[in-house]
C-alpha cells in the first residue's frame, strides 16, 4: 500500500490539472446567483396584507428539484453549459452580467425587473422545471403566440456607463424548429437591439428567415443587422449601406435547436477620430467564429460626441404585417436566450470568441 501511495497521488493530480485546464465546471447556482457582476433587480414590492386573514402565503418563483427528476439529469441543465458565463462574469473587467437565469430579471420594470412594459405581463420567463416543452431548455424562455408576429412585451437590458475604450457583448440564443421560414412567413426580424439614446432603436442584429429559405435551406435565418439613422453623423464611410448593413465580410446560419453564441465588440475612436468600430461574430457548437462584421464605422448618436449605446434589448420584433405571413396552423414560436456578459476596456477579444 505504502509503495501505491504516490502512483494514487500521481493519478488524483493528473485528473485535476486535466479537468482545470479548460473551462472549469462550476454549479448552476453559482453561475445565476453567486458572480459580483451579476445584475440583481429590485425585489418587487412587498404583498399588500391578506385580507382573509389566513397569514402569509407560500413564496412562488422558487426553483424546487426533486431527487431523480429525469430533466434535470438532461444535457440542456448541464452545469458545464454555463462555464463560459462564469469565466466572462468573473473578470475584473465585468461592466454587467444578466444570465437570464433569474426570474427577478425578467419581471416589469415596476416590479424591479427588464420588462419594458408596466402595462404587460412579462412575456419572457424562467421557470425550466415547470416549462411543458419537450425542449426546454435552462434559460430565458421566449414566445411569440400565432396571433401576433412580435414579442408583447421586450426585455431590455441596462449596459452602466462603460470606459471610453471598448464595449464587448456576448450572448447565447437558441431558436425551435418552427421558426422556419416556411412555418410562419417572417421575412426579417429585429431580434436584438443596442439602444442609444434614449432607448431609441440604433444598432441592430437582425435575423434574416426567408433570406436563409432561399440560400441557406435547412437553417432558421442568416444574421446581419442595421445601423440608424442614416446620415453623415451616424455612418461612417467605410459603411456601404445601412439599412442592410454593409459590407458584410461573412455569412453565419442560424441552424434550429441548436445553441448560437453572438459577439459585438465596439471600440471608441481615438483623439483624433470621430467613428466607433463595431465588429460582430457568431459561433455554435458545430461552427467556430464567424466574422460578419469588421470594423464599420458608426457612432452612437448622431447629436452627441460623448453618447454611448445605453440597453442591449431582447426585441423580437417585425414590420411584417400579420395578415401577410401567418400561416392558418401556425404553433407558437418558441425562443431562448441566456448568459448576456458585458465587459469593458478588452483591447483584444479574439481568446474570448468561444464556441457554446
Amino acid at each position: 500500500m505504502k509503495r501505491s501511495a504516490p502512483l494514487v497521488l500521481s493519478i488524483v493530480l493528473a485528473l485535476i490539472w486535466v479537468f482545470s485546464a479548460d473551462e472549469p465546471v462550476v454549479h448552476e447556482s453559482l453561475a445565476a446567483q453567486a458572480l459580483a457582476c451579476e445584475a440583481m433587480p429590485s425585489p418587487p414590492p412587498p404583498p399588500l396584507p391578506d385580507s382573509t386573514g389566513s397569514g402569509p402565503h407560500a413564496p412562488k418563483n422558487l426553483r424546487i428539484v426533486q431527487a431523480g427528476d429525469a430533466r434535470t439529469r438532461s444535457a440542456v441543465f448541464a452545469p458545464e453549459s454555463h462555464a463560459y458565463y462564469v469565466q466572462l462574469a468573473s473578470r475584473p473587467d465585468c461592466l454587467q452580467a444578466y444570465s437570464l437565469r433569474n426570474p427577478q430579471q425578467l419581471a416589469t420594470r415596476e416590479n424591479g425587473g427588464y420588462s419594458a412594459l408596466n402595462s404587460r405581463p412579462p412575456a419572457v420567463s424562467y421557470d425550466p422545471q415547470n416549462d411543458s416543452d419537450p425542449r426546454r431548455q435552462d434559460a430565458a424562455k421566449i414566445v411569440i403566440y400565432p396571433t401576433s408576429n412580435n414579442l408583447q412585451n421586450q426585455v431590455r437590458l441596462p449596459i452602466p456607463t462603460h470606459a471610453p475604450d471598448s464595449l464587448f457583448v456576448v450572448w447565447d440564443v437558441w431558436f425551435g424548429e418552427e421558426w422556419l421560414y416556411n412555418f410562419h412567413g417572417i421575412a426579417d426580424q429585429k431580434t436584438w437591439q443596442f439602444g442609444s439614446p434614449l432607448n431609441r432603436i440604433h444598432t441592430e442584429v437582425r435575423m434574416r428567415y426567408a433570406m436563409a429559405s432561399n440560400r441557406a435551406p435547412g437553417n432558421v435565418a442568416i444574421i446581419d443587422g442595421r445601423q440608424y439613422p442614416a446620415g453623415r453623423y451616424s455612418i461612417g464611410p467605410n459603411i456601404t449601406e445601412y439599412n442592410t448593413l454593409a459590407p458584410r465580410d461573412g455569412t453565419f446560419a442560424v441552424k434550429p435547436e441548436t445553441w448560437t453564441r453572438l459577439f459585438a465588440y465596439f471600440k471608441a475612436p481615438g483623439s483624433s477620430e470621430m467613428w466607433w468600430q463595431y465588429s460582430l461574430w457568431a459561433a455554435d457548437a458545430e461552427t467556430g467564429p464567424v466574422l460578419i462584421y469588421d470594423r464599420l464605422q458608426i457612432r452612437p448618436s448622431p447629436k452627441s460626441e460623448t453618447a454611448s449605446w445605453e440597453d442591449f434589448w431582447l426585441e423580437y420584433n417585425t414590420s411584417t404585417n400579420l395578415a401577410r405571413s401567418n400561416r392558418p396552423d401556425r404553433p407558437p414560436l418558441i425562443a431562448y436566450a441566456r448568459n448576456v456578459v458585458m465587459l469593458k476596456g478588452v483591447a483584444d477579444v479574439t481568446p474570448l470568441l468561444r464556441r457554446p
